[in-house]
């Protein structure tokens, strides 16, 4: 046996942690790391000392066993449930793309992802472009350290996530879409894969969809554990099979992305939004925030405080009320963004 240090692994709520044979175990203590040791010296695998119910992969059963999604504060956009998927997939594909993507500018929704950059436009503009396929790319590659919000949508609200891809492909005119998995969440493919069997079963993607005419599925691309496949580019070259490093820009892959066809990146957290953007109108979304930033996001919560996790907050929610939400009054400093973020004291 040996020990390393490795980089985030998404965990970051419920550390200590580690990865066995791309096996995740949490919250570690000694005394339960000199047990996984026994059992591994025992003969029993990674994945039997992690899954001792024996819960099937496909469950979210096994996924929260693995790694709990600690969902502190859903808000009213996030995590909703009694979501009807095969009348939303209907009120999709019933509405011209030109409609589709007009709600969502009306939204003001830019890219949950760091750049911002508007949801609807980024749309538009690849609906515009010239190709004979075009792409859909849900970028799941959440590198950046202290990030673990979209293991949480992706376990929880896995088909909000194919729904905004279902309302993107629609939109642009494409009929492939991949989603671009990290490879520390290995754990989520067998179940991910489930879901959008699921989807296919009830005839909400693959061919014909809903008898439309609208033909759109969905792959899953692993990663190889490189932070820079982050980058939009780098990702596209990594879903090419080749090393992930990014493009120089011009041109973006709106204009020339996956196979040299034009291609929306967006992330997780932005494809689940949209669903619901689509779903209740633009309007509703803006009603929400402040004016410079409409709607709600989730954040990662980790750190010395007493209920570290994910929490929906609209925008304009102060750093004092998050710091009340989560049991830390009594915090010296708040890092934001990441390590490449930046530090901020609190008095």
């Amino acid at each position: 046996f040996g020990l390393d240090d490795a980089p985030c692994i998404g965990l970051s709520d419920q550390e200590p942690a580690m990865l066995l044979d791309d096996v995740v175990f949490s919250n570690l203590t000694p005394e339960k790391v000199f047990e996984i040791v026994a059992q591994l010296r025992a003969g029993k695998s990674a994945e039997e000392v992690a899954n001792p119910e024996a819960f099937d992969k496909t469950s979210v059963a096994y996924v929260d066993a693995v790694a709990e999604a600690k969902i502190r504060k859903s808000g009213p956009v996030m995590f909703q449930t009694g979501r009807d998927y095969a009348a939303l997939v209907r009120s999709i594909i019933d509405r011209k793309p030109e409609e589709i993507i007009a709600e969502v500018d009306a939204s003001d929704i830019r890219g949950r992802g760091g750049a911002g950059f508007p949801a609807g436009l980024k749309w538009r503009l690849a609906r515009e472009a010239a190709g004979e396929e075009k792409y859909i790319i849900c970028n799941a590659d959440e590198g950046e350290p202290g990030t673990f919000k979209d293991r949480a949508l992706l376990t929880h609200a896995p088909r909000d996530v194919l729904l905004g891809m279902v309302a993107a492909a629609h939109s642009v005119g494409a009929r492939n879409g991949i989603i671009y998995l990290r490879a520390e969440y290995w754990y989520l493919k067998a179940f991910l894969e489930a879901q959008i069997e699921a989807f296919r079963a009830e005839n909400l993607l693959g061919q014909d969809i809903l008898g439309s005419g609208l033909d759109f599925d969905i792959r899953i691309q692993m990663g190889a554990g490189a932070y820079v496949c982050g980058d939009e580019t780098a990702l596209i070259e990594s879903c090419e099979g080749k090393r992930g490093t990014p493009r120089v820009k011009p041109p973006f892959p709106i204009q020339h992305g996956y196979l040299a066809m034009p291609t929306v990146v967006n992330n997780v957290e932005t494809f689940a939004l949209c669903s619901r953007i689509i779903e209740m109108g633009g309007a509703w979304f803006t009603a929400m925030g402040t004016e410079e930033s409409s709607g709600t996001r989730l954040l990662s919560i980790s750190g010395d405080c007493v209920r570290p996790g994910i929490y929906e907050i609209e925008w304009g929610t102060t750093l004092d009320e998050v710091l009340k939400m989560i049991g830390a009054e009594n915090a010296v400093a708040v890092q934001i963004s990441g390590p490449s973020g930046e530090m901020l004291r609190v008095d």
